[in-house]
């Protein structure tokens, strides 16, 4: 889902039964962003920014991230192709 958009909003309670769920459970991890970077030769990969809180982050710093992961993004994709 998060290669669909922006990212996913991964709200553990919330989640169905799945891997990510029983490992951010033992963590403590209540809320996270999922982000896609880039699928190659059947790996997958993603970033997760997460928290112990179910705060959500503000505007300014969803702008600083998502420049962030756009440069993340850019660097796979000249590597990989």
């Amino acid at each position: 889902r998060a290669y669909e958009s922006k990212y996913y909003e991964f709200v553990t309670e919330n989640e169905p039964h799945c891997d990510l769920k029983e490992i951010y459970e033992r963590e403590g991890i209540k809320h996270a962003l999922i982000y896609y970077i880039h699928t190659q030769n059947s790996i997958l990969y993603f970033c997760s920014l997460s928290s112990y809180e179910n705060e959500k982050l503000s505007n300014e710093h969803l702008n600083i991230i998502d420049t962030t992961i756009a440069r993340i993004r850019d660097s796979y994709r000249k590597y990989y192709t």
